[in-house]
Order: C-alpha cells, then structure tokens, then sequence
C-alpha cells in the first residue's frame, strides 16, 4: 500500500509532459483519485493503530474524500473509454477539445455522490473504512455509492473498447484514403487510450473477483 502510493505520488508530483499530455492526463486524474483513496485509507488506520478512533479519524469530511475519489476514479475510467472510442469514430475532431466536458463530468458526478455519503457518513468495520453507516443496510449503501456504479462503468467501457476496436477494423479496411491519414497522424494517442481502458478494465474485474471470494470465504467461515 505504501509502495503504491509513494509511486502515485511521485508520478503526480512529477513534471513529466508525456504523463500530462492528452490522453495521458486522463490517467493522471484517475492516478490522483485513487492516491487520495489510498491516503484517507492509511489516515483512518493510522488513527486506529494508536487506539485514537473517533470523530477526528472519521467524520463527515472523510466520508465526503473516501467516495468522492472512488466516484471520480470511476469516471476517469469510463471517460477514457469515451476518449478512446471518440478518437476512433470521429477522426476529423481533437479528442483534446472534450477536457473541459469530461471535468465536468466527472466531478460533478463525484461531488453528488460525495455529498449523499457525507449525510450517512460513518465508520465500516466490514470495510474497515470512512464511508457510509449502515443506515441504509450495507447492501442497498454499497450497491448504490459503489457496486451499481462499477457494474455499469465497467460493461459501458467494455462495450466502448469492442465498438472503437470494430470501427477501428472498419476504418482501416473500408474507410477513404483521407479518412485513413486522419487517424494514422493520432495512431499514437489512440494506441494509448486503448491500452489504458484495457488494463483498468482488467484491474476492476479482477479486484471484483477478488472481493467475491474473499466474501464467499468469509461467510463458509462463519458457517
């Protein structure tokens, strides 16, 4: 955990213009959010290693980072799916012209979910998080803040990286010559967007799977 966030931190902290050029900020935003996941994690837990727990480890502030870093990583992800599939059907447009719409987007989507989570706001021993008290019930709370979103972003993203792979095939084979030029010059940029979606993806599908069974182990072991 640590290992993980000093090399996000660094990445960040770095002035490296290929990691803030297009479409690589994309992934710069989504590296922030999950920083900022990982170092509300380690603050809380910190605080409960020295026996401190209480409203200075968690509170409604906490609550409001922990989920709004999860929602925005979410968006980040399903925005560079978005960016790769744009970049493949519409070749005549910059992909980078999208920026200002895809912040939007995406914070805008993290702060409403932020603010529901920080009016539930509460300590998860399940989870052993800041996040929402189980008010709700701990199902219907984590399907609605987390599991609904991840669900959808990831068959949405899936689906967009199919479609920009297919057009990709179509406009390669089929498309006029000029049409063809037009992408080659951004082959790059599109390359890229590509790889990112595809790893991310994997990333959630495998940490999905990882936490069915380790939900799946825990309840043979209370049987």
């Amino acid at each position: 955990m640590l290992k993980g966030v000093r090399g996000s931190v660094r990445r960040i902290l770095s002035f490296d213009v290929l990691f803030r050029r297009f479409p690589s900020n994309l992934v710069f935003w989504r590296t922030t959010m999950d920083c900022m996941f990982a170092l509300q994690f380690i603050w809380l837990n910190g605080w409960q290693l020295q026996g401190a727990h209480g409203d200075m480890a968690c509170n409604a502030t906490i609550s409001f980072l922990t989920q709004f870093s999860l929602m925005a990583s979410l968006c980040w992800y399903v925005l560079m799916a978005v960016n790769f599939y744009f970049s493949i059907s519409d070749p005549f447009s910059r992909p980078a012209a999208k920026t200002r719409i895809y912040h939007v987007l995406s914070w805008s989507a993290a702060s409403i979910s932020a603010f529901v989570a920080a009016l539930l706001s509460g300590y998860r021993p399940d989870f052993k998080l800041c996040w929402i008290r189980n008010t709700l019930g701990v199902n219907l709370g984590n399907w609605v803040l987390y599991w609904f979103p991840l669900v959808v972003s990831t068959i949405l993203c899936i689906v967009l990286l199919m479609m920009g792979l297919w057009n990709l095939g179509v406009c390669t084979c089929r498309a006029p010559k000029f049409a063809r030029q037009a992408q080659a010059s951004r082959w790059t940029s599109i390359k890229h967007a590509g790889v990112f979606t595809g790893v991310f993806t994997m990333y959630w599908v495998a940490c999905s799977l990882l936490w069915i069974w380790v939900e799946k182990r825990g309840i043979c072991s209370a049987a």
